[in-house]
């Protein structure tokens, strides 16, 4: 999305099995027995978990215009403290050059959308109906079916049943509602028809077929199918506040593989995504586990609901007084992983709704199903209006440092980031302030690095080998033993010091938020193309590696003197394809445990920074790390390593020696070989160049009748 190159993992498929009426009441034992089949074409096994859309009650709404109404937006007079202080971002992006050359889609996935509704349309809408919907798929069972070609007078009879799209269509409404074209609500990313503005664009997958109930296989099929789609959309806006489990003793969705994965990809290739919390913050009074939400952290927004003052939405606890509408008895979900807040409740939202008399009926709607749509339309907003292309992880660092802190003693919530409110509510004019030229005249600037980084292989404290697992992901088809580092593979730290001249090279001076929690700063992890989290395990002395892309600063960068200095780091894992005679193997990514082991190619380190600038200023900055690498104790090192065209190989003698200089691939064969005369004792370079070697690994040994030292060499 951001112009990266990123190779999509292949595909593998994906079986429901349908198992017998007497295995029914056990199928987490079912999945457990099958998913430890040793079987090489079985990668995991786990029931098909349903998904549950809240449903809301169908209230009557008025037919004309309603803004005024929608407290959720604007600071009115009954709820001040309520909205999202959404008038300054539209001041900002009226008339802005930003709206001319950007198209904004957000996929959503839900119970489907009413495209045919008054104000989800306008003059020169090029989606369906001539709406702001420019693709409705039904996934149906076995079936996909275009709701585009769907014979008119059929609509209202299942697709658009106004008793099963009525969720879809009120967050829609909330999102894309065209705004000043005189009809019933405006939308937060709706455009402005008085000025021609065009508003976001909506991918509608519909997901269930009797309201609210849905399965796991259906929605990861719907996410694919957009992200796989080359018109697919820039923002997965996933409605499932909770992967339900219908029966007792059901492991934590957690151990769902089928959706973590397809969450990960989505985060690789650099899409948005944004999740409701859910409405289940009363079960136990603790903190409800819920997926996709309780992810990590930066592969997703997570949005909880606040009430009618603002703070988070409690119907039901005994430790302050309710802040939710008449009637609600719900309590938005919190805990681990929560980002924000956002409007929550019936007295304050209002949005489009589905009606089987007309198409111009409105309607109250609430919980974190209403909060997610108010997030994700001021993500759009702030996509339309950047002067950059913004990251998932840019994107969420706007959001946080924007909010307004949610602070008070009933209850006691104290400064700062805190479960219940993530950073705080939204507040989409201080947003769009943020990166605005005209208000702050901050961006977002993107520091990548390329040419040679330094490597440093892991070695456990006191050991010469290092031995670690794969897990969680990796898949070692020939071996349950743990793999050691020093004979089959390597686990390798990838990282550069820098220390720029931001301020004299480039005219850029970082934002103070006078917050030591906020720094100006973040890595950006997606599509980097490392793949490894190594975590070490005191108890039995090794490390345990999950795959990922995780950036880390080693040392927290730190701004003086003009100068921006520190250390930016990575994991990746590189295992010997012939290691126990046997090949390793994983689907996530494929190339992951094969020399050379990257991703996207060689692997990359970036940054953003959230600065002031030159008005001629254009991103990104690109560092070259074209850096000697740190003395290490070794008699022979082998650099830049990988390498692609030649290779400068060191080592220092102790005493006089004859020496030759072997070049071996994999098999045991040699490849190349270069005679020195005896050498005196000192340190030597000699240059090889690798045009003739194909890419794939290679031992690179200094061979002489005293010694014979080898290193790893990868040829890419």
């Amino acid at each position: 999305r951001t112009g990266e190159s990123v190779q999509i993992p292949r595909v593998w498929s994906a079986f429901i099995l349908n198992i017998g009426e007497a295995e029914v009441k056990h199928p987490v034992s079912v999945s457990l027995a099958l998913d430890s089949l040793p079987y090489r074409y079985i990668r995991y096994a786990h029931p098909n978990y349903a998904l549950r859309f809240p449903t809301a009650s169908l209230l009557s709404g008025a037919n004309d215009p309603l803004y005024d109404d929608q407290h959720s937006l604007w600071d009115t007079p009954e709820y001040d403290n309520a909205n999202i202080n959404i008038e300054p971002a539209w001041d900002i992006v009226d008339g802005a050059e930003s709206w001319l050359n950007r198209e904004v889609k957000i996929a959503q996935f839900d119970t489907g959308v009413q495209f045919t509704h008054e104000d989800l349309g306008c003059e020169g809408c090029p989606g369906l109906n001539g709406s702001v919907v420019t693709r409705a798929l039904w996934f149906n069972a076995d079936t996909i079916i275009d709701l585009a070609n769907y014979p008119v007078e059929e609509l209202d009879v299942a697709p658009l049943d106004p008793e099963k799209i009525g969720h879809g269509t009120r967050a829609a409404g909330i999102m894309a509602a065209v705004r000043n074209n005189e009809k019933g609500i405006a939308g937060i990313a709706g455009g402005n028809a008085e000025e021609g503005q065009p508003g976001v664009l909506l991918n509608s997958y519909r997901l269930t077929y009797t309201n609210p109930l849905s399965t796991l296989e259906t929605l990861v099929d719907a996410m694919e199918y957009d992200f796989e789609e080359p018109d697919g959309g820039h923002i997965f806006c996933i409605e499932t506040q909770i992967i339900q489990c219908p029966f007792p003793g059901c492991p934590q969705p957690s151990d769902v593989k089928l959706l973590r994965e397809v969450v990960e990809i989505a985060y690789d290739l650099e899409i948005i995504q944004t999740t409701a919390r859910g409405n289940f913050g009363h079960m136990d009074n603790n903190e409800t586990v819920i997926y996709p939400a309780m992810y990590k952290d930066n592969w997703l927004i997570s949005v909880g609901a606040s009430g009618t003052d603002g703070e988070h939405l409690d119907n039901e606890s005994e430790d302050g007084p309710a802040n939710g509408s008449l009637g609600e008895s719900f309590r938005s979900s919190y805990g681990a992983s929560m980002d924000l807040i956002a409007p929550g409740t019936s007295d304050i939202i209002l949005s489009t709704v589905r009606n089987s008399i007309n198409n111009t009926t409105y309607t109250f709607f609430n919980g974190t199903s209403a909060s997610l749509p108010h997030a994700t339309g001021t993500v759009a907003l702030l996509l339309y209006h950047s002067r950059d292309e913004l990251s998932q992880e840019d994107v969420e660092r706007l959001l946080e440092y924007s909010s307004s802190d949610i602070t008070g003693n009933d209850p006691v919530y104290p400064t700062g980031y805190d479960i219940y409110n993530g950073w705080g509510r939204l507040d989409a004019g201080r947003a769009l302030e943020m990166i605005d030229p005209e208000h702050e005249d901050l961006r977002v600037v993107h520091f990548e690095f390329e040419g040679d980084y330094l490597y440093e292989d892991i070695v456990c404290s006191g050991q010469t080998e290092c031995p670690f697992m794969l897990t969680n992901g990796y898949r070692d088809l020939c071996t349950e033993e743990t793999i050691n580092n020093a004979s089959s593979a390597i686990l390798r730290k990838v990282y550069v010091p820098f220390n720029i001249p931001i301020s004299s090279e480039y005219g850029i001076e970082p934002v103070d938020l006078d917050d030591p929690d906020k720094p100006a700063w973040w890595v950006r992890s997606s599509a980097v193309g490392l793949w490894a989290e190594p975590v070490y395990d005191s108890l039995s002395g090794q490390y345990i590696v999950t795959p990922g892309n995780e950036l880390f600063f080693d040392e927290e960068p730190v701004y003086e003197n003009g100068y921006l200095e520190g250390v930016i780091a990575g994991y990746q894992i590189l295992v010997d394809p012939n290691y126990l005679g046997c090949t390793l193997d994983t689907t996530f990514p494929e190339e992951v445990l094969t020399f050379p082991a990257y991703f996207t190619g060689p692997p990359k380190l970036k940054f953003s920074l959230l600065a002031s600038t030159p008005s001629d200023f254009v991103g990104p900055v690109v560092i070259s790390s074209q850096r000697e690498p740190e003395k290490v104790q070794l008699p022979v090192v082998a650099y830049p390593n990988p390498a692609k065209h030649e290779v400068q190989i060191r080592y220092e003698l102790e005493q006089v020696a004859p020496v030759s200089l072997a070049i071996f691939n994999a098999g045991g064969q040699l490849v190349h070989i270069v005679d020195y005369v005896t050498q005196p004792p000192g340190q030597y370079t000699q240059t090889v160049g690798l045009h003739n070697l194909a890419p794939g690994v290679y031992f690179c040994a200094l061979v002489s009748d005293r010694f014979y030292h080898t290193t790893k060499l990868i040829k890419l």
